[in-house]
């Protein structure tokens, strides 16, 4: 079978051209009800900060230029 269409390739291209306009047809045709229910995915995350000391922080900011 497959040589058929190694040998033919016009042949699997025309068929997969009807697949393709046949699929675009009914997907514009089916209901809405008809069509599955699905729920989105969710993802929760979660973390904690803790914020550094007064003495870490006045070491990490730049100092004043007029402090010199």
């Amino acid at each position: 079978m497959s040589k058929f269409f190694i040998n033919r390739p016009i042949v699997a291209i025309v068929i997969s051209l009807l697949t393709v306009i046949v699929g675009a047809i009914t997907i514009f045709t089916l209901p809405v009800s008809q069509f599955p229910a699905i729920a989105p995915p969710e993802v929760q995350v979660q973390t904690t900060y803790v914020a550094p000391t007064r003495r870490l922080w006045n070491s990490l900011s730049p100092r004043r230029l007029s402090s010199r």
